[in-house]
Formats: C-alpha cells, sequence, structure tokens
C-alpha cells in the first residue's frame, strides 16, 4: 500500500470510529484575519513584505491595495494554509480542520516619516474581516561618496504633449548587489511614460533595472563625476505632460546591498583554511538607500491661436524626406512611397495623418486607407503606402504636409518634403493579337493533308502483348507496395504528431518546467567554457540560467525576477532554509559580481558555476 492510500485509510478509518463512538465532532473555526510585516523601520525607496492571514476560511477575496495614499502595492500571491488533526485517547477519537489563506503583497513608501497602513478589508464565508492597523517608520536617505545618483531633464520647460527625456545616473564606486530603482515619478497621474530607443555605446552592455513599477533596461559603463571615476548605471524614461503647471520631480532613490566587508567561509572539516582549496572569502552586505537631486518641470499649454484643423499633437522641429519607387509607370501602376519623419528625439508615439486627406495628393492619385504602422531606424520614423497615378498627366508626387508646433517658435507650422518626379504614360489597348502573340499581318500555318491517312497509324494484332494484371500483381510493383503502404503510414504519424502537438499545447509550461533542468546544464557548460574569462560577464550568464531556471519551474515570467519574488514561492513549494540562504547568496554574489568592475570575491568564477549547479541540482528534487 503506497504512502498516499495508507494516509486515506487512517482518515478513513478514524472517521468511521468517530461515527460508530460518536465523538470527535470537528467545531468550526472562528473567522479572523491579521496583517504582519517582516519590518516597520526602513530607508524610503526600499520595500518590504506585508502578509495578510486569514483564519476559517481558505477563499476569502483578495483586497485591492492599489488606493494606498501612502504606499505602492504589488500583489505578489496567496496560498491555502489548511491543516488537519486526527487524535485518539482512550477510545475517544477528535477530528479538527483548520482553514486559511494567506495573501502577501510587497509594499513601497512614497514618502518618509512614520507612516500607518490602514485597517484592510477582506471577505470571508459572507463575512467582512478587518486586519488592525500597523504603523512603519520610514527614514530619509542620504549619498556617500561611494555612491551617487543625479538626474537630469532634456528640457526643463516645455509644452503640453511635448515628450522630454528624464535621465538618471547611479555612480558605482564599490561591489553592489540586489538593487532596485525607486521614481516616485512613475505614480504621478500628470505625467504618460514611454521607454526610448536603448541607443548604445562601445564599452555598454544592457542592465535589467528593477523599479517600484515594474522593469527597464538600462546602461552599464563607466563615468566621472567631481573628478572621481565611477562605474555607471544609466536609465532613461520618456516623460508626456498631460496638463500645464509647475511640477517638483521628486529624487529617485536607489537600493542596493554594498560590500562592507569580508569575512572568511570555514571549511567542511572546521576551521578557517584561507589559503587553501576549502577556504574563501565571502563578502558581507548592508542595506543602502541613495537618493538623487530633485528636479523642477514648468509646463506651458499650447497656444489656440492659429491651431491648424489637422493638427494631430505632434510637438518638435519635423523634416519630411519622401522617396518613390519606381519613377516610370503606366496609369495605374502601384508605386511604393517611403515617407520619412525625423527632427525629435522621441518619435514612436509620432503617427502620420492618412494620405488620402491630403487635397493635393488625393487629387491625382488613387490612396488605400489603410497604410502600414511605422517603424524606427536610427534617428527617423518611417512610413510606407502604395499609390496608384489616375492619368497620364501627372508630373510629381507633391508634397507631403504634417501640421506641427514647434516649441523653439512657439508657432504651429507645417513641415514639407519635396516633391518627387514622376513620369507616367498612357495604358495602351490590348488586343487579341497581343495575347496571341502575333505581329501584325503574320498568320497561322494552313492544315496540310496527310497523304498515308489515318491508317498510317494502324498495326495489325502481332503488335499485341498480353499484361495481366490483378491483386497478385500489385503486392509484386513497388509502386503499388508505396500507394498502398504509405497512406496508412502517413495517417498514424499525423496521429501520433497532433497528439503530442495537443499535449504540448494544452499546458505549454509543464513542457517548459520539465525541460528547465536539461536546459540549464546546457547553459552551464558553455558558461564553464569561459569561466576564466571576464568575470563579470560570467555572473551575469550565470544569473540569468539560474533565473531562467526558477522562472521554467515556477511557471512566472524569468526577466524580472529577484530573489525577493523568488523567495516566497520557492518557501510555499517545499524549499528548506539552507537551500534558500545558499540561493540568496548566490544572488547577491552573481549581482556583485557584475557591477563595480570586479567580481564579489566569493572564489573564481569556476567556484560559482559549481555552487550554481549543486544549488539547482537541489531545486530539482524540490521542485519535483
Amino acid at each position: 500500500m503506497t504512502r498516499f492510500n495508507d494516509f486515506w485509510f487512517r482518515v478513513l478509518a478514524h472517521g468511521l470510529i468517530a461515527l460508530c463512538l460518536g465523538e470527535g465532532v470537528c467545531a468550526a473555526e472562528q473567522l479572523s484575519a491579521q496583517a504582519q510585516v517582516d519590518r516597520d523601520q526602513l530607508f524610503l525607496g526600499e520595500s518590504f513584505t506585508l502578509q495578510i492571514q486569514v483564519s476559517g476560511s481558505d477563499s476569502p477575496t483578495i483586497p485591492d491595495l492599489s488606493g494606498l495614499a501612502d504606499f505602492t502595492a504589488r500583489y505578489a500571491g496567496g496560498q491555502k494554509s489548511n491543516s488537519s488533526q486526527t487524535t485518539i485517547i482512550n477510545g475517544q477519537v477528535s477530528h479538527s480542520v483548520s482553514l486559511g489563506f494567506v495573501m502577501v503583497y510587497q509594499l513601497t513608501p512614497k514618502r518618509a516619516g512614520t507612516l500607518v497602513i490602514p485597517p484592510i478589508d477582506t471577505v470571508a464565508n459572507q463575512q467582512t474581516l478587518k486586519t488592525k492597523p500597523i504603523r512603519i517608520q520610514v527614514r530619509t536617505p542620504a549619498e556617500t561618496p561611494d555612491f551617487k545618483v543625479r538626474q537630469s531633464l532634456s528640457r526643463t520647460e516645455c509644452f503640453v504633449g511635448e515628450p522630454i527625456t528624464l535621465t538618471i545616473i547611479w555612480y558605482i564606486g564599490k561591489n553592489v548587489g540586489n538593487y532596485s530603482f525607486h521614481m516616485p515619478l512613475l505614480d504621478r497621474k500628470e505625467f504618460g511614460f514611454a521607454d526610448p530607443e536603448l541607443r548604445q555605446s562601445p564599452g555598454e552592455k544592457p542592465v535589467r533595472i528593477p523599479t517600484s513599477g515594474g522593469e527597464g533596461i538600462g546602461l552599464q559603463g563607466t563615468g566621472e563625476l567631481d573628478g572621481a571615476g565611477y562605474t555607471t548605471v544609466t536609465f532613461r524614461k520618456v516623460l508626456i505632460p498631460r496638463q500645464p503647471g509647475e511640477f517638483q520631480v521628486d529624487p529617485v532613490n536607489v537600493v542596493f546591498d554594498a560590500v562592507t566587508g569580508y569575512r572568511r567561509m570555514r571549511s567542511p572539516f572546521g576551521g578557517v583554511f584561507p589559503n587553501s582549496a576549502f577556504g574563501s572569502q565571502e563578502p558581507v552586505f548592508e542595506k543602502v538607500v541613495v537618493p538623487s537631486n530633485p528636479l523642477k518641470l514648468k509646463v506651458a499649454a499650447l497656444p489656440e491661436t492659429g491651431q491648424p484643423p489637422d493638427f494631430g499633437g505632434n510637438i518638435g522641429e519635423y523634416r519630411i524626406e519622401v522617396s518613390a519607387t519606381p519613377t516610370e509607370v503606366n496609369i495605374g501602376d502601384p508605386i511604393t512611397v517611403t515617407i520619412a519623419l525625423s527632427g525629435p528625439e522621441y518619435l514612436n508615439e509620432v503617427e502620420l495623418p492618412p494620405l488620402d486627406r491630403q487635397p493635393t495628393l488625393s487629387r491625382d492619385f488613387k490612396i488605400p486607407r489603410e497604410m502600414a504602422p511605422g517603424r524606427i531606424e536610427g534617428n527617423q520614423k518611417l512610413f510606407t503606402q502604395t499609390i496608384r497615378a489616375t492619368h497620364a498627366e501627372v508630373k510629381e508626387i507633391p508634397p507631403i504636409e504634417l501640421s506641427c508646433f514647434n516649441p523653439k517658435s512657439g508657432r504651429y507650422e507645417i513641415a514639407k518634403s519635396q516633391p518627387v518626379p514622376l513620369a507616367v504614360r498612357a495604358t495602351r489597348v490590348v488586343t487579341a493579337a497581343d495575347a496571341e502573340g502575333l505581329q501584325p499581318g503574320q498568320a497561322g500555318s494552313e492544315l496540310e493533308a496527310w497523304s498515308k491517312g489515318i491508317a498510317h497509324n494502324y498495326e495489325d494484332k502481332g503488335a499485341l502483348r498480353h499484361f495481366p494484371y490483378g491483386p497478385t500483381t500489385w503486392f509484386q510493383s513497388t509502386l503499388w507496395l508505396s500507394l498502398f503502404g504509405i497512406p496508412p503510414l502517413i495517417y498514424f504519424g499525423t496521429l501520433v504528431t497532433a497528439s503530442t502537438l495537443r499535449r504540448r499545447h494544452a499546458d505549454p509550461l509543464s513542457v517548459r518546467a520539465r525541460r528547465a533542468y536539461p536546459s540549464f546544464i546546457t547553459q552551464l557548460r558553455t558558461i564553464r567554457k569561459h569561466a576564466r574569462t571576464d568575470t563579470a560577464s560570467i555572473c551575469s550568464q550565470l544569473l540569468d540560467a539560474v533565473r531562467t531556471y526558477i522562472g521554467a519551474k515556477l511557471r512566472v515570467p524569468a526577466v524580472s525576477l529577484t530573489y525577493a519574488d523568488v523567495e516566497p514561492m520557492l518557501s510555499g513549494a517545499g524549499a528548506d532554509v539552507k537551500t534558500m540562504a545558499s540561493l540568496k547568496r548566490l544572488f547577491e554574489h552573481c549581482e556583485a559580481g557584475s557591477y563595480a568592475g570586479g567580481g564579489a570575491d566569493a572564489g573564481t568564477p569556476a567556484d560559482l558555476v559549481e555552487r550554481a549547479h549543486k544549488l539547482v541540482h537541489t531545486l530539482e528534487h524540490t521542485l519535483k
């Protein structure tokens, strides 16, 4: 009997005994809700965990905390916490069942001071439960000589709807790990936000930037500030003001773990071996929060005077270049027109007005209403459209126009392209002779009489041969065997393939989870080949491989995973404390090795690779 069946056999037996003896009726558990945090003192910009434990029900409603005034909240998931117990004392059987549900949130304070998480309502079994308020002490961070943050705007004065670029540079003087950017500006309703094109210079490499609102992509490089050299992480965001006014751009706080020293790791045989294969130095991390400088932004309203009727909200000094191919056509032939817009730094949101609304163009050309979406190439946004000339008098593609507002001159303007010369020929009438391929005056050949007549093709009976035909001859022919045998093989092969694909598409995440460990081993082989090269690159690749594995096993996106994200999920899946501690150190060491131009000094890159291999091997047994 299996362990599973044995368990349910015991439960059934105890239930029968309880029914026979009339004992062990479980009482209804009292409903309650409690809230607790993992810490109540932190710096502005740090995040903390809020847990709401509901007792007496395993299906409560999930509270929406997006309306908290002083905190940004993100729901990290929840799970049931049910338990049952059966006891037999002196022949008396009692059976009790406890129902519960735990909800986990990640909260980030919006300001410094003494903040209060208000009572939170949740509904269970048609009853409204309230948690008690919790006080949180939030301190103001300060910069240090080793770590500084600077933010700047491409323009400090702009108009409503004009995109401007916010640039944040984090200057790093020591090894760091486990970082995130807290940007209060992203919660402002007065602005829209977008991600600019990533323009990478030589010597820079892309890095993930965890933020309080999600994740972005930045660039790691080097730079100077006040005469000192630093490793830099640069992050940009496009701001689009939605209303006029003067705005204070709050400081950006970067939260990270800084290496403050190193401690020797003990060998498995006891004692400390700093110079042997068993001993190595492990970094000691301290939580640090560094603020940036504040900024001011003045936003003016667009003038109403002189606004063109077809103005679409485009702000900037625009230039339009138009090319066409071919330029020598017949009436009705397709002409592909390419329109290149340039000028403003940010062009992603710019759209070209429909060309059929431009009278000078629609007068001489047939223009479809649909247009392919634009694409960014370098400093331009390109649009393509197919048009057709409607008569032979067309000599050019007239200028393409775009209404815009020039913030430098403070006036509405119309950007125009140069005309494109065309040569349009009148369409020639196609005759029956053209269709037959005959030249004028050319006639078909006359029929000739065959002197021998139709009997010329006759042969006598002696030319006839007997060819046997029937089922016995079919299997002696390769062709007939193929005709009979191949269709069933194709059918069964198609059936097996379709069945396999259906299973995969029914649960593709399950397939990804099964392949996670072999994929990790393949990545590890590649990393091992370069384990003696660039330490920063090895740490970055190794952390990506571990994230990809954990994301596949937990069925969550891997690109945004941090240790804080995976810790509650892995613990809930059965990972023990020792494994989680090893995983946290691996995250810290790899992230520390990816920054400040050096490694985390937690052993050689080969040591990190082996530690990751053992850790993932342990997780593979836990997560099966």
